[in-house]
């Protein structure tokens, strides 16, 4: 696979992932996962340092990769509270006396570069 193939079928998945993740389809967002770290992995910087249109077109997937990934953790906290809806529990204090709701564990996701 050529490095622009592989481009192309990153960005391909790319669309196919924020489609899983809005249709809460995890199995499918997993699978999509392998298949990206590959494609990913492929590129290298010579390659990326001698091809401008490529390197343009890896930068703009770097970044949908953020935003898929703010999406994903944005339907994760959504599902947890409405886990938490239905299901409550009540909150409690930490050891450290912070308090703590079960339903809304600390998820972060590195949106910079």
């Amino acid at each position: 696979m050529t490095p622009n193939e592989a481009m192309t079928r990153l960005e391909a998945l790319l669309a196919e992932e924020r489609i899983a993740i809005r249709s809460v389809d995890a199995t499918h967002v997993e699978a999509l996962a392998t298949e990206k770290l590959t494609l990913m992995q492929a590129f290298d910087r010579e390659t990326l340092r001698s091809d401008d249109t490529l390197a343009a077109r890896f930068r703009h997937a770097c970044n949908e990769l953020r935003n898929n990934a703010v999406i994903l953790a944005h339907a994760r906290n959504c599902l947890r509270d409405l886990v938490g809806i239905v299901s409550p529990t009540p909150a409690t204090y930490g050891k450290n006396g912070r308090y703590s709701s079960p339903g809304r564990a600390s998820g972060r996701v590195r949106v910079s570069g």
